[in-house]
């Protein structure tokens, strides 16, 4: 079915989608960009003004949101049984030897002493991300350079209300969140109309981030903390799942594509989500380990830091891959804008579905993570 939101509400056809400007396709022109953005903001329903719904929503800082979460059937790690059926995968990837040089022991304790001084939550963010940000450079073969960063407390507005997992909450809000920006994946006018596929409002932002984190100063309420990250969580699996199933790709359940961390600068956890069903599940790869005050602990949190955020951008870059190709295969693809538009009158939106992959065929790429990212297989890291 034609899932395409505009500001009627969903339209069911190619040529009511384009009737309404939903979306041309993406360029490198900076001016082209903008009146680009300008036709998704204008079109996709703003969910802030569009539930039918008064009610207040519960924020992710009052007493009752671990409550609704759990209602919601995104259930944190304390309260989960369920493994992801690629953790093998995960673990060998989280904890493998680096090329890069580790600090020495005075820089890691600098930066110990910097987290357990930290006065607030954003102070600790900053020396943690400072001390272990992975920065990625990613270049198309055609050279051009697409942005790929992080994004620090960004509101994820523009996510549908009460969707399952975010039922009577307000929106996400990490901490930190690392993806691609939207611009990146190319969307056409059927994946941008996806509600909560682009979040936000803000040009510069990211869509379909695979990695979140989130931070409570030194003596927060860590409780908190975690269960923020499952909501985070929560959303990247959600996002991600409604573009695959527009694409009719069957994902195996249970993997692990998204993950999240928490810290509060005197220990750290590292987290894999994933869905069974209409079921959330957070799993701890790293189960609140302690930040002693010595140069190994730090060394050992930088190391899978830094692995981690190469395992989300092996992850969403897979996802980027898989999208052009899926959109290379519709009718139209490659024309010029206004052909295009003509074309996929013509053919309809049958037609494309006819050219989908077969489900076995397109099944989302596991993990190839360090090796995607480093282009050599990763090697067990030895623990002193």
């Amino acid at each position: 079915m034609f899932t395409a939101q505009g500001d009627r509400g969903f339209v069911h056809s190619p040529s009511e989608a384009i009737s309404t400007g939903l979306l041309h396709h993406a360029t490198s022109n900076e001016q082209d960009l903008k009146e680009e953005w300008g036709y998704i903001m204008a079109t996709v329903k703003d969910s802030t003004k569009a539930s039918a719904s008064n009610a207040k929503s519960i924020s992710s800082t009052s007493s009752g949101f671990r409550i609704q979460l759990f209602t919601n059937q995104v259930f944190e790690a304390r309260r989960s049984d369920k493994i992801p059926v690629n953790l093998k995968e995960l673990e060998r990837c989280l904890d493998c030897d680096r090329q890069s040089v580790s600090p020495d022991d005075e820089d890691a304790l600098e930066n110990l002493i910097e987290l357990d001084q930290a006065v607030n939550e954003a102070t600790l963010r900053h020396s943690v991300m400072q001390a272990v940000r992975k920065r990625i450079r990613v270049r198309e073969p055609t050279g051009e350079r697409l942005v790929y960063s992080n994004v620090y407390d960004q509101s994820f507005a523009r996510l549908p209300k009460d969707v399952g997992f975010n039922n009577g909450l307000s929106a996400p809000q990490p901490d930190l969140a690392s993806g691609f920006r939207w611009e990146a994946f190319k969307f056409n006018n059927v994946l941008a109309g996806i509600p909560g596929v682009i979040p936000h409002s803000d040009m510069n932002g990211i869509s379909l981030p695979h990695l979140f984190g989130e931070f409570k100063r030194p003596g927060g309420d860590r409780v908190e903390g975690i269960a923020q990250a499952a909501y985070d969580g929560a959303y990247g699996v959600w996002a991600r799942t409604q573009v695959l199933k527009e694409m009719q790709v069957c994902e195996v359940e249970c993997a692990a594509h998204v993950f999240s961390f928490f810290t509060d600068g005197s220990f750290y956890a590292i987290y894999a989500h994933f869905q069974e069903g209409k079921k959330y599940y957070q799993y701890a790869l790293v189960d609140q380990e302690s930040l002693k005050q010595s140069p190994d602990s730090f060394r050992v949190m930088y190391q899978r830091l830094r692995n981690l955020q190469e395992m989300a951008y092996a992850e969403a870059d897979a996802l980027r891959l898989q999208i052009a190709k899926w959109q290379d295969q519709q009718p139209g693809a490659g024309l010029s804008t206004d052909n295009a538009d003509a074309r996929r009158v013509e053919h309809g939106n049958e037609r494309a579905r006819d050219q989908l992959l077969s489900p076995a065929a397109s099944t989302s790429r596991s993990l190839s993570l360090q090796e995607s990212v480093t282009g050599e297989p990763p090697k067990k890291r030895s623990r002193q």
